[in-house]
C-alpha cells in the first residue's frame, strides 16, 4: 500500500513538473480609464512581453459576472520557479502608466490528463468558463468522466480547446477545478450545444457506454451549493504573441 501511495504522489508531482500554470488576475478599471488602459496594456506588451520575451500575458475583457467589464490578465509559466522572474522595467512602466486596481490573484495547474488542446487559436477568441468544486469522496466519479470526455473530444476530432485547471492558491475550499471552452463567438457556442453536444453524447455512449449513468455520477460528484460560470473574451493587441 506504501508503493502505491507513492507511486501515484510521484505520478501527480511529476505531471505538475510537465505542466503550465497560470497566474490569473483580475484588473479593475474605470469607464473613463478605458481607453488609456487598452492603450497602455498594448504598448506595454509590445514593449517588454512579446516574442522571444521571458515574461508572457494574455488579456481579457470579462464579459458577465461580478467583475464584468473589467479585465484578467492571465501569466502563462511552465513551472511555479519561474514566477520568481520579474521583468523590473516592464513593472516600472506598468505601474507608472497603467490605470487600474489590482483584484483577485489565483494560481491554476493545467491538468494534461483531462485536457484536450488543439492549439487552434486564430480567431477564436470566446471563452466559457465553469468553476466548479467536487466532493472529495466523489472525485473518482468526478475525474472518470473528465478523462472520457476528452476521449470524446478526440474521437469527433472537435476543433476548439477544452482545458481543464485545478486551483492550487488564491482559493477559500479544496478541489477547485476550472473548465474553459474555446469558442469564435456567443453564437459559435450556442450552434455547439444544439450541434455538437448529440455527437458528444453518442461518442461517449459507443466508446464507454455510460453516459446517462457517468453523468449522474458526475453530477452528483460536484458540491451542489457553489460555482459559477463566466464569459471573458481574448484581447489578441493586449497580449503576448503565442510562440
Amino acid at each position: 500500500m506504501k508503493k502505491l501511495i507513492l507511486s501515484i504522489f510521484l505520478f501527480t508531482f511529476l505531471s505538475n513538473v510537465n505542466s503550465q500554470i497560470l497566474q490569473m488576475r483580475v484588473l479593475n478599471v474605470e469607464n473613463k480609464d478605458i481607453p488609456e488602459f487598452e492603450a497602455t496594456v498594448a504598448k506595454k506588451t509590445q514593449m517588454f512581453n512579446g516574442k522571444g520575451a521571458k515574461e508572457k500575458f494574455f488579456t481579457f475583457k470579462i464579459l458577465t459576472g461580478p467583475n464584468a467589464q473589467h479585465y484578467a490578465r492571465v501569466r502563462v509559466v511552465r513551472n511555479l520557479g519561474e514566477l520568481d522572474y520579474q521583468n523590473t522595467k516592464g513593472n516600472n512602466y506598468w505601474f507608472k502608466n497603467v490605470p487600474h486596481t489590482s483584484g483577485r490573484v489565483t494560481l491554476w495547474n493545467i491538468n494534461k490528463g483531462a485536457s484536450y488542446r488543439t492549439g487552434d487559436y486564430e480567431g477564436n477568441d470566446h471563452r466559457r468558463i465553469a468553476v466548479l468544486s467536487y466532493r472529495e469522496d466523489k472525485k473518482d466519479d468526478f475525474w472518470t468522466f473528465q478523462m472520457r470526455i476528452k476521449k470524446v473530444y478526440e474521437k469527433i476530432g472537435h476543433p476548439y480547446n477544452r482545458s481543464v485547471l485545478n486551483l492550487i492558491s488564491g482559493g477559500s475550499r479544496q478541489n477547485v477545478v476550472m473548465i474553459r471552452w474555446i469558442f469564435k463567438n456567443f453564437e459559435d457556442e450556442e450552434n455547439w450545444r444544439k450541434n455538437s453536444f448529440p455527437k458528444i453524447k453518442a461518442a461517449y455512449n459507443e466508446l464507454f457506454g455510460a453516459w446517462d449513468v457517468d453523468y449522474k455520477k458526475y453530477g452528483q460528484s460536484l458540491v451542489d451549493d457553489w460555482g459559477f460560470i463566466r464569459h471573458h473574451t481574448f484581447m489578441p493587441e493586449l497580449s503576448s504573441p503565442r510562440d
